[in-house]
């Protein structure tokens, strides 16, 4: 072995082993007879962090150029991109019986990476490091700042408000909206089709971006097209029969008015947008990324309601995630069908809510900082938290009862708490609810809160994907 090596991570159960060298080669063998695994990894910088994932399914690097990577040891190919942390890794590694990988940086930069759904959470500690190590189940980080005398230990990693599974996917719960068997070949075959909620018209696009609008009673096309060039992948109509909404391999999501065939709202997102939803008072839009990306809009103002929300289970980049959609009537959930996995839903944002100071307030001491009016962050205290988590009003003001709701979930320990605050099945009663439905896809959501559960795993085993519909 040539000079150079930085870290050594060990699988014992595969009796691999794997070095990390200064040269940022990562070089991968069996400890036992010598041979090679995989042909040599490499990366831009020295090798500062390394480790195999307890499934043993990958091996997690970080460089000294601050990037970590998530290789395959089936075949030595990134599961994802590599991430940018900043500075010099000190920790890359994945939380036991999960799919979390947690990078730590030298500059304070922490990630949380969930590999199945491809959420990210990032914060930044306000301390340069000189160690850090988490716990094995990955709620805790415990660092040395730089130049202090002491040792801290942060909560880093809780369950939040997520996806609850409704069904299997032999259900057709949501069908894809296509012209009835009379209508046009163009309307009955799109890839692209929709309709307003009470099927009053029909819109289908075809693959050059062409979309046609459709009377649901004749079957006719209602004046000239749109175009939303080079191809669009998702289109609906509101109810009022006044706009168009499509989704373009543009990355944007337009607004349409029909009379005038004016494009009057436009939505950026990262990656194409393959699945939209309306909800029932066609005020609020659901745009949903083939890369499993979810938000909210204001559509007729092009304001977004929600952070990126990612709850969408896949093992891979390449598995197709969320394909189909819909509101709820009364507009308070999102169900939704994922490949290769079922249907469930996900509470939608409650309308005109109002976030009174002392939330704000309460939403700083959970984060343990404060932004001053000069733009400065400051660290509070455990009191400082304490005394703001005593200001949630024992009875909520008008307009303040989501808040109050939201808060009080917050605050409840994250192992027993509902799925959302709007849930009010306590949580080891969702768990027993997945046990008693008995399907194998009911057991692999279960396997995400009790992954070593055995009963689980024989039943998840026997799970096997119906085509698509």
């Amino acid at each position: 072995m040539e000079k150079g090596l930085l870290h050594v991570a060990i699988e014992p159960k595969q009796e691999i082993i794997a070095l990390g060298m200064s040269n940022g080669l990562v070089f991968v063998g069996n400890f036992r007879n010598g041979g090679e695994v995989l042909p040599p990894l490499s990366h831009p910088s020295s090798i500062t962090a390394l480790s195999f994932s307890t499934d043993a399914k990958s091996i997690i690097v970080g460089d000294g150029a601050g990037y970590i990577y998530d290789w395959k040891l089936e075949d030595g190919k990134l599961r994802f991109p590599s991430r940018s942390h900043g500075s010099e890794m000190l920790v890359a590694t994945t939380v036991r019986d999960t799919s979390l990988v947690i990078g730590v940086a030298k500059e304070g930069n922490v990630s949380i990476f969930d590999s199945k759904t491809g959420a990210l959470q990032r914060a930044r500690l306000q301390r340069t490091l000189r160690d850090a190590e988490t716990s094995h189940d990955g709620s805790l980080l415990a660092f040395a700042p730089r130049g202090i005398a002491a040792v801290q230990v942060w909560n880093i990693n809780e369950r939040m408000s997520g996806r609850r599974f409704v069904d299997v996917l032999e259900k057709n719960l949501i069908a894809r909206l296509k012209g009835p068997d009379n209508s046009p070949n163009q309307l009955r075959d799109s890839e692209a089709g929709g309709a307003n909620r009470q099927k009053s018209l029909y819109a289908a696009a075809d693959p050059d971006g062409t979309v046609f609008i459709y009377d649901a009673k004749t079957l006719k096309p209602i004046g000239d097209p749109f175009y939303h060039p080079p191809a669009v992948g998702a289109v609906t109509l509101t109810m009022d029969e006044k706009l168009l909404i499509t989704s373009g391999r543009d990355r944007e999501v337009r607004v349409w008015d029909l009379q005038t065939r004016e494009n009057i709202v436009r939505m950026r997102h990262d990656s194409f947008v393959s699945v939209i939803a309306l909800s029932p008072d066609d005020e609020r839009l659901v745009t949903i990324t083939d890369d499993g990306e979810l938000r909210v809009w204001n559509f007729r103002t092009g304001d977004c309601l929600t952070p990126a929300i990612r709850d969408t289970p896949r093992d891979s980049l390449e598995q197709e995630g969320i394909v189909v959609a819909r509101v709820s009537d009364d507009g308070k959930s999102l169900l939704f069908r994922v490949s290769e996995h079922g249907f469930f839903t996900v509470p939608m944002p409650p309308k005109d809510t109002r976030l009174p100071e002392w939330f704000l307030r309460l939403a700083e001491g959970l984060g343990r900082r404060h932004l001053t009016e000069e733009g400065r962050l400051e660290s509070l205290t455990l009191e400082d938290f304490e005394q703001r988590a005593a200001a949630i009003p024992k009875t909520p003001a008008p307009g303040e009862e989501v808040a109050t709701l939201w808060a009080k979930w917050m605050l409840a320990p994250s192992a027993t708490r509902p799925l959302s605050p709007f849930d009010e099945q306590p949580f080891n009663e969702y768990l027993l609810s997945l046990k008693d439905q008995g399907s194998p896809a009911a057991a692999r959501e279960y396997l995400r809160y009790r992954p070593t559960d055995r009963d689980a795993m024989n039943r998840a085993a026997k799970f096997v994907p119906p085509p698509p519909k």
